[in-house]
C-alpha cells in the first residue's frame, strides 16, 4: 500500500516502511489509478528493517535493506541475498520478529512403551523448559509443549512445540538443534534407548 502524502499535479505517494519509499506521480498517470480504503491495521510491508524472516525457499536471515525495488537479506555467515520486491513477496516471508514457533520431533525405543504417554512426556517437558528458561529468561520463553505424536515403524515418536518471543529470531536454527540435544541428554540421563531405522535385506535365492 501507498499513502497519498500530497495530491496535485505532482502527487507524492509514500510508504514509511521502505527506505526511499517515496514516489512522485504526474497527475496524468494518477488519473488511471484506482485506490481503496485502507484498513488501519493493515501493515505497510510484511517486514521491517532488522526483522528476521524465513522464506518459502528456506532462506533465513535478517532484513538489512528494503526499498520499493529490492529487499536485502543478511544470511548467517555474512552473505547477502538480494531479492526484487515482487520476488520477495512471492516467497511468502514468515516474519519471526513478532514471535515464532519451533516444531521438532524425537523418537524413543518401544521398550519404553509403559511410560510413553506419561513419564516420558513429563521428563522431556521439564528438561526443555528448564534449559530454555536458563538460557533465554522466562519472559522470552512463551510456551513449551511435548505431545505424543505416533507409534512409528521403529520408534515411539513425540513432537515438541516451542513458542518464543520475537527477540530470539536470530536463534531460530540454534533452538531447533538445541531441542534435539536436550532430548538426547534426557534419554542418556534416564537410560532411554534412541532407536535407528532398521533395514531388512532379502537375498534372492
Amino acid at each position: 500500500p501507498w499513502n497519498v502524502s500530497k495530491l496535485g499535479f505532482q502527487t507524492i505517494l509514500s510508504n514509511p516502511e521502505l527506505e526511499g519509499g517515496e514516489l512522485r506521480i504526474p497527475l496524468r498517470e494518477l488519473m488511471s489509478m484506482v485506490s481503496r480504503q485502507a484498513d488501519p491495521h493493515e501493515p505497510w510491508f510484511p517486514t521491517r528493517k532488522h526483522d528476521w524472516v524465513i522464506l518459502q525457499n528456506e532462506s533465513y536471515g535478517k532484513i538489512i535493506h528494503q526499498t520499493p525495488d529490492q529487499v536485502v537479506l543478511l544470511k548467517l555467515g555474512g552473505s547477502l541475498k538480494t531479492y526484487p520486491v515482487i520476488d520477495f513477496l512471492e516467497l511468502l516471508p514468515e516474519n519471526l520478529s513478532h514471535g515464532f514457533r519451533v516444531q521438532s520431533s524425537f523418537g524413543i525405543d518401544y521398550r519404553h512403551q509403559p511410560d510413553a504417554t506419561s513419564r516420558v512426556i513429563e521428563m522431556f517437558g521439564q528438561a526443555l523448559r528448564a534449559a530454555f528458561i536458563t538460557e533465554f529468561g522466562n519472559e522470552r520463553v512463551r510456551s513449551i509443549k511435548v505431545e505424543f505424536l505416533s507409534a512409528g515403524t521403529s520408534s515411539l515418536d513425540y513432537v515438541v512445540l516451542a513458542d518464543f518471543d520475537g527477540s530470539l529470531g536470530s536463534r531460530y536454527n540454534f533452538i531447533k538443534r538445541r531441542i534435539q540435544s536436550i532430548c538426547v541428554d534426557v534419554c542418556n540421563a534416564n537410560g532411554w534407548v534412541i532407536p535407528f531405522t532398521q533395514i531388512t535385506v532379502h537375498q534372492a535365492t
